[in-house]
């Protein structure tokens, strides 16, 4: 089965590395910003994630980059030609990379299911150790 996982990923790493060690997807579509992409190899090599599974997708303004989306989209979908699952992770990044996801999910017509990533630990915790697994909540 061909399991992919489309994730947003802002400056906290956590969210992602739940997503990654929940699913174990065959390809995860990491949609993000130029600063959350430095943090994409360690967060491989700490879920033990081969980085060569990961596909980048890039907004310049990961605030509100509106005129991005088409292109963005487009660029997504090949992915997506031979999935049989898809899982979209509705957390983290910002608000416009969440609303990105979803617009994403509109586009697709293949089974799909949302879910969250979910870590309940201080926030202090979470920066000083993102690398917890944490709770991984459907939510169709």
């Amino acid at each position: 089965m061909n399991k992919v996982l489309i994730t947003p990923l802002g400056t906290s790493p956590g969210v992602v590395y739940t997503a990654l060690k929940s699913t174990n997807p065959d390809t995860c579509i990491i949609v993000t910003s130029e600063k959350g992409a430095e943090k994409i190899n360690e967060i491989a090599e700490k879920s033990d994630f081969n980085l060569e599974k990961i596909k980048i997708i890039i907004f310049n303004n990961p605030f509100y980059g509106f005129e991005e989306i088409e292109e963005k989209v487009k660029e997504i979908i090949p992915y997506l030609n031979d999935a049989e699952e898809i899982y979209f992770n509705l957390s983290g990044g910002t608000s416009f990379l969440q609303y990105v996801i979803g617009k994403i999910k509109e586009s697709v017509n293949v089974k799909n299911k949302s879910f969250f990533a979910v870590d309940k630990r201080d926030v202090i915790q979470q920066k000083e150790n993102p690398y917890v697994l944490g709770e991984w909540i459907e939510v169709n």
